[in-house]
């Protein structure tokens, strides 16, 4: 790696999604036109109340990221199911400072 810069090869996405069908652990995101690989948590099924609740965390390549972006979210076949909550984690290149530099 240079020193007097890096490069960010992936930025993230974080969608907070419920569904009422607990048997649906899966959503539909794309990303500026883009469809997204969805991961599927490796743990114990997460339900509130008799529902599906979880944060996926999802890598979005960064050459995607644009100043405004457009973010689809969809259930499989049409199944009611709810967005909390959508953050995109953004880096971008900078040039390092030396330690002298303010």
């Amino acid at each position: 790696m240079d020193r007097d810069s890096f490069l960010i090869e992936a930025d993230e996405l974080l969608i907070k999604i419920n569904n009422p069908d607990i048997r649906i652990f899966d959503a539909t995101i794309v990303f500026n036109g883009q469809p997204l690989t969805v991961p599927l948590e490796n743990c114990a099924e997460r339900l509130v109340e008799d529902e599906y609740a979880t944060c996926k965390l999802i890598e979005v390549p960064s050459d995607l990221v644009r100043e405004s972006n457009t973010i689809h979210i969809a259930f499989p076949d049409g199944h009611k199911g709810a967005v909390g909550a959508v953050v995109l984690r953004a880096g971008f290149p900078v040039p390092l400072k030396a330690n002298n530099e303010p």
